[in-house]
């Protein structure tokens, strides 16, 4: 198979509107490539910004999976689902990839391509 490369990091800018579409990207635990779409996914931003809520249904062992919007631009890491899994989960959760630069920048950690 040909050789993957990676994307760079950058702020994405992107506002997550509610009911907008995610496409997650993943490898559940290792488990060949999949990609989960759903049409009508972000439920909310929260207030400070840091993680974003959505219904696209993942796959355990999927943290750290890219999430795109229909441009396919980077913007999260799914990270999370709903702590409470004894019934139907409502949500998985991703961090912004704007909050993960920023947090990058305050650390002063230089990203390879200068993004």
């Amino acid at each position: 198979p040909p050789k993957r490369g990676w994307m760079s990091l950058k702020a994405a800018n992107y506002a997550f509107p509610a009911d907008s579409a995610l496409v997650i990207v993943q490898h559940p635990s290792g488990d060949p490539l999949s990609i989960a779409f759903d049409t009508d996914s972000v439920i909310e931003l929260n207030e400070a910004k840091t993680r974003v809520r959505y219904r696209t249904n993942t796959e355990h062992g999927s943290s750290g999976s890219p999430c795109f919007n229909l441009g396919l631009q980077l913007v999260a890491l799914h990270h999370a689902g709903d702590p409470e899994y004894d019934h139907p989960p409502e949500y998985n959760a991703g961090i912004p990839i704007d909050a993960i630069v920023a947090l990058l920048a305050q650390r002063n950690i230089k990203l390879q391509d200068g993004a």
